[in-house]
């Protein structure tokens, strides 16, 4: 018993004891067997929707598409009479698409076999999107970029630690399959 307790505190120094856990939750979202976490508070799941996984403390940013246009306008002002004035105006610019990131704020990422979502805490707001508009997932240094199938929100970007960023994407795959 006495060397369990020994290999147990070995496999938690090097962080090992966090991997097989998250190796044997992904090992139950693909057998379809629920997984032992409890979901997070203010969650409301919609009928035959299974909450999978959920992390806490993650910063959400969201990819807007803009358009502003850039050219230049014409015109003149005509007086007619002393209260009446007609103005003739020309514009000529072409639209300009560009793309930022909006802050969304902290909050809980949370993935069911349906939906993506992001509990906002605080005036956060809170984020849905369905699994079907992911169309993929890209890993970064600080977390990882959830592209969508949307026109004007066409990207989501997470940001927490390296390993947790590596579990939600093999969660969210494997979601996607179900």
């Amino acid at each position: 018993n006495r060397s369990f307790s020994e290999v147990l505190e070995w496999l938690d120094i090097y962080g090992t004891k966090n991997s097989i856990f998250q190796g044997h939750q992904l090992h139950k979202i693909k057998n379809g067997i629920g997984t032992d976490a409890d979901a997070p508070p203010g969650l409301m799941l919609t009928k035959g929707e299974r909450f999978l996984f959920s992390w806490p403390s993650v910063s959400c940013h969201a990819l807007n598409i803009k358009t502003k246009f850039r050219g230049r306008s014409t015109g003149g002002s005509y007086r007619l009479s002393r209260k009446f004035t007609i103005r003739h105006t020309e514009h000529r610019g072409k639209p300009i698409s560009y793309a930022e990131w909006k802050k969304i704020g902290r909050g809980v990422l949370a993935v069911t076999n349906k939906h993506l979502y992001f509990l906002g805490s605080g005036s956060t707001r809170d984020m849905k999107e369905r699994l079907s508009n992911v169309t993929s997932l890209d890993p970064t240094n600080d977390g990882f970029i959830v592209n969508l199938s949307l026109k004007t929100r066409p990207a989501l970007r997470f940001e927490m630690n390296e390993k947790h960023a590596f579990f939600a994407t093999n969660v969210l795959m494997l979601a996607q399959s179900e």
